[in-house]
């Protein structure tokens, strides 16, 4: 292995009804498995996990928390943080210790508003998100989940404006909901221009090591 790896989830989990819980959400279902096998892999790495949860598929449910599940979930499985915008210098760096992260974004916007406002884009949500990387150092990331066009693409532009290699893993993600053929080939084009690669996860994780 030539260098650490650390993967960066974009929306594919939220809380559990039940507030105690991330679990894989229902509109990941065509990837599903595969998440699973990843979040399995870095559990076995211990690399870093960062995640985001798009609170917009939680308005039916408005008692669900990020902030209780996280609390619940850290009280039976220590090394989970929770970094908001409002985090204090000293709440980053405990996080850092942790191997997961989950970063707050603003919630309950529509889609338009999220694109209007760029709160689906956690770098320029979560202002602690780039402190955060930095804080754990160089490393090669994993990028997966929802989004294509928006949480994933800006998330890639982050990292390479951190000069950072990332491979987004191609049967880990979903199209956004607005996704035409047009949108995916550009947005694939933009991809090609920040050096990120496009992968299977198969590739790095298939036994275990990542190159």
């Amino acid at each position: 292995m030539s260098q650490s790896v650390a993967f960066f989830d974009l929306c594919s989990r939220h809380p559990d009804p039940g507030n105690r819980h991330f679990v894989i959400a229902d509109k990941m279902a065509a990837v599903h498995q595969n998440i699973q096998r990843i979040l399995l892999a870095a559990d076995r790495m211990a690399a870093p996990v960062l995640s985001t949860t798009c609170l917009g598929i939680q308005r039916g449910h408005p008692a669900m928390s990020v902030c209780a599940a996280v609390v619940a979930q850290a009280a039976v499985r220590p090394g989970i943080a929770l970094i908001t915008p409002e985090s204090s210098s000293e709440e980053v760096r405990r996080a850092l210790a942790c191997r997961q992260i989950r970063l707050q974004r603003p919630c309950g916007v529509s889609p338009d508003e999220a694109v209007a406002t760029r709160s689906f884009d956690v770098f320029f949500a979560n202002p602690h998100t780039a402190t955060i990387i930095r804080g754990l150092g160089p490393r090669r990331w994993l990028v997966f989940g929802a989004g294509f066009e928006y949480c994933l693409l800006s998330a890639a532009e982050g990292l390479r404006a951190l000069d950072l290699r990332v491979s987004v893993l191609r049967d880990a993600f979903i199209p956004g909901a607005r996704t035409t053929p047009e949108t995916f080939r550009t947005t694939l084009e933009r991809f090609a221009a920040l050096g990120v690669e496009i992968i299977d996860s198969g590739d790095v994780l298939g036994c275990g090591a990542v190159p």
